[in-house]
């Protein structure tokens, strides 16, 4: 059923005691007929869906338990707008001010306004509203909202008793592909890299004093490492919001609105933003700065750890040395060097930028698909090189080098890696594969009878089929993990089973589960 439009055509226009009201679009004040309430009727401009992308918003906001302003469809004297209302109980004494009335900002030599989140902190850690506010940028980096200025949102303060707290949400109209033309809905219908493209090109209003234009997800990642518990609530409600949510809230538009290819355009616009909001959660305490070099001799298939790349964050600096023991049995192997480093006694570096001889290893950002290939990591446009580098191994057809994050465990720590299941051809995968799903839950077992690794880690499902091992080189820190008697979860997080390359096939996810 779809959500009504509402003619508003004969409610009273208030008078003087109406609130101010700033911005660009043709906007009123009315009175509901029945309740009294204050209602503004807003109008979009022309060709653009500031409307339906309110009403939009509205829904969302209310599926994942956010405060704001209750929106409808609306029609007034023949022009199509929305119901925006207001939320202020000024009866019992309660007021609104827009953040503009507290935080300093100043316009670019464009005329835009530039205020940080810096400066919002400092405000609201003084009133002890920080982490109320995080809510908003979270829905907006979902939303992908363009314009949260400062009049974007306020301060709802008592003013006799004092109290406090980060006003409902509302003017949420700058977002959701509101106002693409019709080619660029038939791009994005038919592209997903280009709606990807279309996405990561996107920018927060709010900015950052560290990084110049930034988008929202640059903006979650610096507010997950300053208020992880709070951001991680968050990213679980956002994980909550489903496909299925997701479509029955969009398709609800009128027809009249909005036709149905650009219905599907700003679904998987959600869905998208979405995923990678959940994947930035999942990585939270996975800064990749060390990662290993492994070659595969091409003859036993056998893999040898023989270096490492650093990246030192406070000098933008890379480090490139090899490494023992496994480079001397490499050695004995064949191995002779990684190209790009000759010397295997010498310790080679690169200040501001990866190893020309590396960053060829990267996915070339000109490629069509490239949006698409940061998606099949988890990746999106925010990942660091490291980051690039492990999650796709910087693997090549024309050698049999890769890179892989570096691991430790340590009792009592945070922990969590992601692997390619190692030797998935030669056990039961090849044969249940298709009854397999990702997440599925499977079991690490310690392979006692292993000749050629000690510390050996079978990877089970239902406890009596070996879908492969855990690769060697990881497989000491997760003997250690599994023998500290910490709670820990194992699953299946990406299934390909129909990459060409075998060692694509499952990617698993473990986690070490810390106790409160």
């Amino acid at each position: 059923m779809a959500y009504p439009i509402i003619d508003v055509s004969s409610w009273e226009l208030l008078g003087d005691e109406a609130p101010a009201y700033i911005g660009e679009r043709d906007k009123a004040w009315i009175k509901h007929p029945e309740n009294g309430r204050w209602v503004m009727f807003k109008i979009p401009r022309e060709d653009r869906g500031e409307h339906w992308a309110e009403k939009i918003c509205y829904e969302l906001a209310c599926k994942l338990n956010l405060p704001n302003a209750e929106i409808e469809l609306a029609v007034r004297d023949g022009k199509l707008g929305c119901l925006s209302y207001f939320f202020v109980d000024k009866e019992n004494g309660y007021s609104h001010y827009d953040s503009g009335h507290f935080l300093p900002y100043s316009y670019n030599d464009k005329g835009k306004i530039i205020y940080k989140i810096e400066d919002i902190e400092k405000f609201l850690n003084g009133i002890n509203l920080v982490e109320d506010f995080l809510s908003i940028i979270m829905f907006d980096a979902l939303v992908a909202n363009g314009d949260r200025h400062q009049d974007n949102w306020g301060i709802t303060r008592h003013e006799t008793n004092g109290s406090r707290s980060i006003s409902s949400m509302y003017d949420n109209s700058a977002c959701l592909c509101r106002d693409l033309e019709p080619d660029d809905v038939e791009k994005f219908y038919n592209s997903e890299a280009e709606l990807l493209r279309y996405i990561y090109k996107g920018k927060a209003k709010v900015g950052m004093s560290v990084v110049k234009n930034a988008n929202h997800f640059t903006l979650i990642k610096y507010l997950l490492d300053k208020y992880p518990q709070k951001m991680q609530e968050l990213i679980h409600k956002i994980k909550g919001l489903t496909d299925r949510d997701i479509e029955y809230i969009v398709n609800q538009l009128p027809e009249t609105l909005l036709t149905d290819k650009h219905k599907t355009v700003v679904i998987n616009f959600i869905k998208l933003r979405r995923n990678i909001i959940i994947n930035i959660g999942e990585n939270m305490n996975n800064d990749i700065n060390k990662l290993l070099l492994i070659w595969k001799d091409p003859d036993t298939r056998k893999r040898f750890v023989v270096g490492t790349l650093n990246y030192f964050i406070e000098e933008d600096a890379y480090e490139f040395a090899y490494l023992n023991p496994d480079l001397d049995e490499a050695l004995k192997h064949g191995f002779q060097n990684y190209p790009s480093f000759p010397d295997i006694k010498g310790t080679y570096k690169s200040v501001g930028g990866l190893f020309p001889g590396i960053r060829q290893r990267l996915p070339n950002q000109k490629r069509p698909n490239y949006p698409e290939i940061l998606m099949k990591y988890n990746l999106d446009g925010t990942s660091t090189d490291m980051e690039k580098l492990a999650a796709t191994r910087g693997r090549l057809g024309t050698d049999t080098f890769e890179f892989v994050q570096a691991i430790e465990f340590k009792t009592g720590t945070s922990f969590q890696v992601t692997f390619d299941l190692a030797a998935a051809r030669r056990y039961d995968f090849p044969e249940i594969k298709n009854n397999l799903s990702e997440n599925d839950i499977v079991s690490l077992i310690h392979h006692l009878e292993n000749e050629v690794d000690e510390f050996a880690i079978k990877v089970m499902f239902d406890m009596n089929l070996c879908l492969g091992f855990v690769p060697k080189y990881y497989s000491r820190e997760i003997f250690k993990m599994i023998n500290s008697g910490q709670d820990y979860v194992a699953k299946i997080k990406k299934l390909d089973i129909n990459n060409s390359n075998p060692d694509e096939w499952v990617k698993i996810f473990v986690e070490v589960i810390l106790q409160d």
